[in-house]
């Protein structure tokens, strides 16, 4: 019998996400805001789902193969190394059962896949120590700095990456020399941005359109939250620093920043400690600052008029 084939359909908000899943779809992180279309394996990790585990780690321990007969998966926005290891392992479309027997291989897929797991929740993971540990790691590395915008696209990268680095381990070397360069860029995208200081605190936004796309673990090094403009797509992301700095917004973290941000434009959200603009919605300048004064007023203790002057006179 000839095996399904792979089908993935991007959702433009909950209700598309909902008619695919009773379709018989399988959703993969389809998160609108505090909306999550799910199933019964419950593959997301944002808004009220954000204290389980990221999608991939989940997919492969407990539910590897599950879809092989049936491949097909709803997903919303761009593909993330998260969400594509976990519609891989849902598929079993590089026979992850095969190796659920066969020693060191199906343990060097399961390191990469924490490594997945870890990098999506902690942007301060060294990932050249990560690949000098596991040189298969270095798959990741690729995938990450492929940049993928297309589904399909990344899915077949990812699958094709696997399968080359299981018969020549070396061949993803050259990623180490480009993650370097990536931090060498991050550090002047960097001094490009614009750095908003909260007032009566010693916390700092740094606002940032950055020419070499993710660099947090560089820009948090200096800044403990940091708006991010990505014109291209017309999208902005904020994150904080990690979890303690989070809760400088409460208990909620990020999820607080979201919810009184989508009181003008509906549909912010994401986990305590990175989240973003609503799918589907072109945002641009204005949109970022928007973010950076309304995150500076919720941080600053002191609701007067010299806390507000600075960020007036910025926008």
């Amino acid at each position: 019998m000839e095996k399904s084939k792979l089908e993935i359909v991007v959702a433009e908000d909950a209700t598309q996400a909902k008619k695919y899943k009773k379709q018989g779809y399988c959703p993969v992180e389809c998160s609108f805001g505090e909306i999550s279309v799910v199933d019964e394996l419950f593959l997301d990790h944002h808004g009220q789902l954000s204290k389980l585990d990221p999608v991939c780690i989940r997919a492969f321990e407990r539910h590897s193969g599950k879809r092989a007969d049936d491949p097909r998966f709803v997903v919303t926005g761009g593909p993330d190394a998260d969400a594509v290891l976990c519609i891989i392992a849902l598929s079993d479309a590089v026979n992850f059962m095969r190796f659920s027997s066969t020693g060191s291989r199906h343990g060097d897929l399961h390191d990469l896949y924490k490594l997945a797991a870890r990098r999506d929740r902690d942007p301060h993971v060294d990932m050249v120590k990560a690949c000098q540990k596991n040189s298969g790691n270095t798959v990741l590395l690729w995938f990450l700095q492929q940049r993928f915008r297309e589904w399909d696209s990344a899915v077949e990268g990812m699958i094709s990456a696997c399968n080359k680095w299981m018969s020549d381990q070396s061949c993803f070397m050259h990623c180490l020399e480009a993650e370097q360069g990536r931090k060498e860029q991050a550090a002047e995208d960097m001094k490009n941005g614009t750095v908003f200081p909260v007032y009566s605190t010693e916390l700092s936004i740094l606002l940032v359109e950055p020419e070499g796309g993710f660099g947090f673990d560089v820009w948090y090094k200096k800044h403990d939250f940091v708006v991010l403009l990505n014109k291209e797509h017309g999208t902005v992301t904020v994150g904080a620093r990690d979890v303690e700095t989070a809760r400088k917004l409460g208990d909620r973290g990020l999820r607080s920043l979201f919810e009184e941000l989508s009181k003008k434009q509906p549909g912010w959200g994401g986990s305590p400690t990175v989240g973003g603009s609503p799918r589907g919605q072109k945002m641009d300048a204005m949109d970022a600052v928007q973010a950076c004064f309304v995150l500076a007023c919720n941080l600053a203790s002191n609701e007067t008029f010299s806390m507000w002057e600075p960020y007036i006179n910025h926008a």
